[in-house]
């Protein structure tokens, strides 16, 4: 099984790279951080903005630890590669790793898999203003469309985000995102 955990900035082009990895096989999934956060959010009927997904990330972090949501993720892997029950090659992208102890966890866990598990994070990198832009345009979450540079800054800022550098750091391998989706495309499949 071949796992990508992927981290970036947003508008960085994680998703874009997820999309891709997990369709290039039949037996593949995406799993994304910010659909755990979005979930208990709108359970307990609160918006799932971006201060809001820190909010509730840090509370939880604190009784439950950074990894919280990474050993919720390999849950929900293990889980689904039982289901399935595919022996031959399987891709899983994991979108949105911000800390190192997610990173930490993932490596663990996926080191003692009984299978060939293999674990790479790769950093998906873009200037700041092509993000920005990417993220107005985009409008797929509240707030997006028609946001402020000065709103994009304080997203950036939040206590979610502030360990992202440090775990850009401890990425396998980089992909610049400055050009179009096929040039992602291409940079993507040669990491596979």
């Amino acid at each position: 099984m071949n796992i990508i955990g992927l981290c970036g900035s947003t508008g960085a082009g994680k998703d874009e790279a997820a999309r891709r990895i997990s369709g290039r096989r039949m037996e593949s999934a995406m799993e994304r951080h910010s659909d755990y956060l979005r979930s208990r959010l709108e359970c307990n009927g609160r918006e799932p903005i971006p201060a809001n997904m820190s909010a509730l990330f840090e509370a939880n972090a604190k009784v439950l630890g950074y990894q919280w949501v990474a050993v919720d993720v390999v849950r929900s892997i293990w889980n689904r590669y039982q289901y399935v029950g595919c022996d031959g090659p399987w891709s899983v992208a994991i979108v949105g790793i911000r800390n190192v102890d997610e990173v930490a966890y993932y490596r663990r866990e996926f080191a003692k898999s009984p299978r060939n598990t293999f674990f790479r994070l790769v950093a998906i990198v873009a200037p700041q203003e092509t993000r920005f832009e990417r993220i107005r345009n985009r409008g797929e979450r509240p707030g997006e469309k028609g946001m402020s540079w000065e709103d994009f800054v304080a997203i950036e800022r939040l206590n979610g985000n502030t360990g992202l550098r440090e775990v850009m750091r401890l990425a396998d391998a980089r992909v610049l995102n400055t050009g179009t989706k096929e040039h992602l495309y291409e940079r993507i499949d040669a990491l596979l």
